[in-house]
């Protein structure tokens, strides 16, 4: 497992981050690692993530002329 180091960090940030882990009865480590994975999990699941994914599939997908496309489809 990886570990992180955080530096410069507010004291009003370090505060609220200690307050937050005893409300929850966890360590301060804990109270971060569950935020941090709450974040990753919600940004994996966006819709703006997945969009993403899909522009990276068709990036290189050569496109018609679509409208043109749709008349000729419309007129037969």
């Amino acid at each position: 497992m990886k570990a992180i180091s955080l530096r410069c960090l507010p004291n009003n940030i370090y505060l609220e981050l200690r307050r937050w882990a005893a409300l929850n009865h966890r360590s301060l480590q804990e109270q971060i690692k569950t935020i941090l994975e709450r974040e990753v999990t919600l940004i994996k699941g966006s819709q703006v993530f997945k969009a993403k994914g899909w522009r990276d599939k068709l990036k290189n997908r050569k496109w018609g002329n679509l409208v043109n496309d749709i008349r000729t489809e419309r007129s037969r």
